[in-house]
């Protein structure tokens, strides 16, 4: 990782911040909004009527996207710069983490550009739904990399003193939701059918451990002690 110590403590918890608030915001538009509203489950004609009707939606949805990786490998660097005074070994695995994690997302983006020359005629829905579908599949397994990311930032959060307590046990919390729901999507026959009651339930403390701690560095994070 790069060091730039010139940079204050305050600028790199501005940037935790604000990239953390820009994914929550460019991933719920991308996957939540987006995507969940073209990808129609085992229908690939209505997919396509979906993707017919709302074309600039879907190409709204990957620059989305391809900011929230960006965002991704910002945050990488600024949390390794906060939180290695506390444990450099596991500040630096964190942050390759997420960035493995980013480089994981951004392979995946071709599967949704590659739908865009495709769009344009109804042969190709099927393939088009195919696409659509393995982006969706493969990005949730690829949150298991995000979700270890968060589980070793909830630890040193937790033991460093420097953040409130609370803030690195709800990001544990949420890493661990993250890992299981993918890993039970792996392993899980038919797991699809639960999987929206399952995320129903988790979605909020999911949002809530890694927004809370953006909030925290956004607001307070590098700032002087009184």
């Amino acid at each position: 990782m790069l060091k730039h110590n010139h940079l204050s403590p305050r600028a790199f918890a501005l940037t935790v911040g604000i990239t953390i608030l820009f994914m929550a915001a460019g991933g719920g538009f991308s996957y939540g909004f987006v995507l969940n509203s073209i990808l129609i489950p085992n229908d690939a004609t209505a997919t396509f009527a979906k993707l017919q009707s709302a074309p600039m939606l879907f190409r709204a949805g990957i620059l989305s996207f391809l900011g929230v990786i960006m965002c991704d490998i910002l945050c990488a660097w600024g949390l390794y710069h906060l939180l290695r005074g506390a444990n450099e070994a596991l500040a630096q695995l964190a942050a390759w983490f997420r960035v493995a994690f980013a480089a994981a997302f951004a392979a995946l983006l071709s599967f949704l550009v590659s739908v865009l020359p495709l769009s344009q005629n109804a042969s190709h829905a099927v393939q088009i739904h195919q696409l659509l579908t393995t982006f969706n599949n493969a990005w949730s397994l690829a949150l298991v990399l995000f979700g270890i990311h968060l589980l070793l930032v909830g630890y040193i959060v937790a033991t460093s003193g420097e953040v409130p307590k609370i803030l690195g046990f709800l990001a544990m919390f949420a890493a661990l939701c993250y890992i299981g729901t993918s890993v039970a999507a792996l392993v899980i026959p038919q797991y699809a059918l639960y999987k929206p009651s399952v995320e129903a339930v988790l979605s909020l403390p999911m949002a809530l451990g890694e927004l809370s701690l953006g909030l925290w560095y956004l607001l307070k994070g590098g700032k002087a002690k009184k």
